[in-house]
This record gives C-alpha cells, structure tokens and sequence, in this order.
C-alpha cells in the first residue's frame, strides 16, 4: 500500500544529517539503526517533519551516500 500526501506551501525544505542511534535487541545485545530527517517549513509558519528509517545499503538523502551502521560501540549512548 502506498501513502500519497500533499503539503501546499512550502517555503523551505531541510533535509537532516543521516543520525546512528543504537538500542538493546530484545534476543540480547546492542543494535543500531540510522534515521534521516526531512522538515518542510510550511509559508504559514508550522514544520512538517517526516523521519526515515534508513536499512543498511539505502542511499542518503542530498548525499547520496550508501548508508553504512557503525558498530554498537562506535555510537554514543
């Protein structure tokens, strides 16, 4: 199923930094994930933010670099 949105009146798109977040695996150990952010800032004033989680190999967003997870050490609590 596909979701199809519109937002009228976009004054500005910000396209975040690809974010690591690690968290416990419920089978045990520490995992990580990657999230990227794409906030439009709406001409009447509110942001519309939509948060992507990214699976290993996705290209970024504006960078379009493969996304690569560092180990559970590498990221900080």
């Amino acid at each position: 199923m596909s979701i199809v949105t519109s937002l009228c009146s976009a004054a500005r798109i910000t396209v975040g930094a690809v974010e690591f977040r690690k968290f416990r695996s419920v089978s045990g150990g520490d995992r990580v994930y990657a999230i990227q952010s794409i906030i439009v800032h709406m001409a009447n004033g509110p942001e519309v933010e939509l948060r992507i989680h990214l699976d290993e190999g996705c290209a970024a967003l504006a960078a379009g670099e493969a996304v690569v997870l560092p180990s559970p050490d590498e990221v900080a609590e």
